[in-house]
Formats: structure tokens, sequence, C-alpha cells
């Protein structure tokens, strides 16, 4: 079969640019529509990371004012903890003390009687070197002042009182 044209020229070259043009409007409009839908999806994405970042805001907040709070109780632990260490040290003294006192009273005869007891520490501070500091410690000198009714109970004494770690002889 044989096809005759009888259009004039200038129609078939329209014909031919609308069948192009409808194909490149076809990938526009395709085009048009994606662009469209990304638009839409990131706008749906901006919307929801923006509702959860005020969630995440919120959150973020209370965890500071939580470690805050905490970080208040770590300074008064600290606070504690330096005051624990001061007691320590007072009650090791104090320690001594009582130790030093229950062998007293356990190693002295009823023939003894003491009336003075004098701490002697050559480390004690004084006004020229305020440097250094007194501490009991097992250097330091207590000087025993008393009497004894016989001579023997000041032996008795003596004898009990090496025995223990506390007491050495002069």
């Amino acid at each position: 079969m044989i096809t005759i044209n009888l259009l004039p020229e200038d129609i078939r070259e329209n014909i031919v640019y609308s069948k192009k043009n409808r194909t490149v409007l076809k990938y526009i409009r395709i085009l048009v529509i994606v662009c469209v839908l990304l638009i839409a999806s990131f706008g749906i994405l901006y919307f929801f990371l923006s509702s959860s970042n005020g969630f995440f805001l919120k959150n973020i907040e209370e965890s500071e004012a939580a470690i805050q709070k905490d970080q208040g109780i770590l300074d008064d632990a600290k606070g504690l903890k330096s005051r624990i260490k001061t007691i320590e040290k007072v009650k090791k003294d104090y320690i001594y003390w009582s130790k030093f006192n229950y062998i007293m009273r356990n190693s002295t005869p009823e023939g003894v009687f003491v009336s003075s007891l004098e701490f002697e520490d050559k480390n004690m501070s004084t006004a020229d070197d305020p440097s250094k500091k007194s501490s009991i410690t097992d250097k330091n000198k207590l000087k025993l002042i008393g009497y004894a009714v016989t001579k023997n109970d000041v032996g008795i004494f003596w004898g009990c009182a090496r025995k223990t770690k506390w007491i050495y002889s002069c």
C-alpha cells in the first residue's frame, strides 16, 4: 500500500513538532511530579524531625538538670570524704590514747599512783618553725610522774609495762 500525504509542508512540520512536544511534555510532567513528591517528602521529613527534635531537647534538658543535681551530690561527697579523713586522723590519735589509758590502768598495781602525764614531742611546732606538726607516733615520749608505796610496787609496774609495746624503759 502506498501512503500519500496531501497536507501542505508547513502543517506536516507542525505535526512532527507536536509529536516531539508531546513526548517532551510527558517527560516534563513526570519530572514535575517527581520534584513535587521529593519536596513533599522533604517537608514531611522536616516536620517529623522538628517535632521529634523538641522531644529530644526536652530529654536533654532533663538530663542536664539531673547531671547538675548529681554534680552537687558529688561535691557534697567530696566534702564528706575530707571530713571522714579528718575524723579518722583524730580517731587514730584518740585510739592511741585510749589504748594507752587501758594499758596504764591494767598495768598499774594498787600501790602505784600517777600524779601527772607530760607529752614530750620533739616535732612539736614552735614559734620559730611552724611547719612542723604535732601528732602521736611511736617516737613520741610520755613522761610519767607519780609515787609508789614501796619499791616493789614500782618493780611490778615496770614488769607489767615492759610486756606491752607501748611503754619502753628510759
